[in-house]
């Protein structure tokens, strides 16, 4: 699996790059997963252009993810890490990660 996060960034080198493995590798061996927050890829950036081209091709998928909630964050938190969470709560944690 290749992961690349936030796409906004990306130019035109980077998105010619990431559509040749695309094109290589499609969904065999090395799925390729993009990152972006929401709102970050402007509907006419060369980046939402670019990666509208993708999934109208129908080898890629879009996902919209929504953020986790105060509680998820803590569960997630303590799944991983129970003895190192301190008592200031999930809110402080969720505004650290947005």
């Amino acid at each position: 699996m290749i992961i690349i996060e936030d796409l906004h960034w990306s130019d035109g080198t980077t998105r010619d790059f990431l559509t040749y493995l695309s094109a290589q590798y499609g969904t065999g061996s090395a799925p390729l997963v993009l990152t972006s927050r929401p709102g970050d890829i402007s509907d006419d950036g060369a980046a939402a252009v670019w990666s509208r081209g993708l999934v109208s091709t129908g080898r890629w998928q879009q996902l919209h993810l929504t953020s986790l909630t105060p509680r998820e964050v803590e569960e997630m938190g303590a799944s991983v890490m129970p003895d190192s969470l301190s008592a200031d709560g999930p809110d402080r944690r969720v505004g650290q990660a947005e």
